[in-house]
């Protein structure tokens, strides 16, 4: 038993008749009445009461009906699959927790309108730094977040995802980005026009555990003797923001975070606290999404 004698026995069950059932499959009526005889025999069972001008199911021939709809169904969908697949492309995207959403967002809406065939399976489950670098090549870009001013960035040695060959990978700064301090607006400081690290002692912190700025303020807390209140603590940016427009206390984020309702945002005074949003590009692209990555850097950079 085969695929064609299955898909044959179907054209002339739906159809009734082996005249028609031939048609329909496009082979010759002779052809499709052998097929079905080499069917029979091999399933020693009639599947059909046939006469003059039609045909009908016998109690087995509904028996094999039932399986061979399910079967050839099976097929043709796995085949769709298949073409589906091959007329698409998915870019593998990781993106740092604290990447802004809205700009990511942003970037991969205006990439999707000129490119409809291309879809992205957006991670944000992995570290973006990595003692191995095997492991990053997973992903075809890598959206990061580093601390620091825009100029450090040329500087910067990059060897988390470098290939057995020796060469770095492409860095792009999208983005640079001010810290400024999150304070609920109904807070006493909401009415200023900037605060200072020491304007902060003695109220209840929230503490962003994925900020990339964490070491350089916790270096310069330490060097000024000066500790935070800290009250909670959370991985999640969107979940600190909320906590803040609660009421539960206050927290350092990017400023273009600012969209968040309840939260206001004040400037640093004194302080200029920076962080670049990058784009990582590997030096060696997979070689089916090479034109597509090669696109969206172009879009960006342009």
């Amino acid at each position: 038993m085969d695929i064609k004698q299955l898909t044959h026995f179907l054209a002339a069950s739906e159809s009734g008749s082996f005249t028609r059932g031939a048609a329909l499959a496009n082979i010759s009526q002779p052809a499709l009445s052998a097929s079905i005889a080499k069917l029979e025999a091999e399933l020693g069972c009639q599947l059909f009461v046939r006469n003059k001008r039609n045909v009908a199911l016998t109690p087995e021939g509904r028996r094999l009906k039932h399986s061979a709809e399910k079967i050839v169904g099976e097929l043709d969908e796995l085949k769709r699959s298949f073409r589906k697949r091959k007329q698409t492309t998915i870019l593998r995207i990781l993106a740092a927790n604290s990447f802004p959403t809205p700009f990511l967002s942003d970037i991969l809406k205006g990439f999707a309108i000129t490119t409809p065939h291309v879809f992205f399976d957006v991670s944000d489950t992995g570290p973006v730094h990595r003692s191995d670098a095997l492991d990053d090549r997973i992903y075809d870009l890598v959206f990061a977040v580093h601390a620091g001013e825009a100029k450090e960035m040329g500087k910067r040695e990059l060897d988390w995802w470098a290939p057995e060959g020796g060469k770095e990978d492409r860095m792009i700064v999208l983005k640079e980005d001010l810290f400024g301090v999150a304070v609920p607006e109904d807070h006493p400081f909401a009415s200023r026009q900037s605060l200072s690290m020491h304007d902060l002692k003695g109220e209840p912190f929230i503490a962003r555990m994925h900020c990339e700025m964490r070491p350089r303020m916790e270096a310069w807390l330490q060097e000024k003797d000066m500790e935070l209140q800290v009250r909670y603590r959370t991985e999640q940016d969107g979940r600190a923001l909320t906590m803040v427009a609660a009421g539960l206390g206050l927290t350092i984020a990017s400023m273009s975070e600012n969209a968040t309702q309840g939260v206001k945002f004040l400037p640093f005074r004194g302080e200029k606290w920076k962080r670049c949003l990058c784009l990582h590009v590997p030096a060696q692209p997979r070689v089916d999404v090479a034109k597509e990555v090669e696109a969206l850097v172009r879009s960006l950079v342009a």
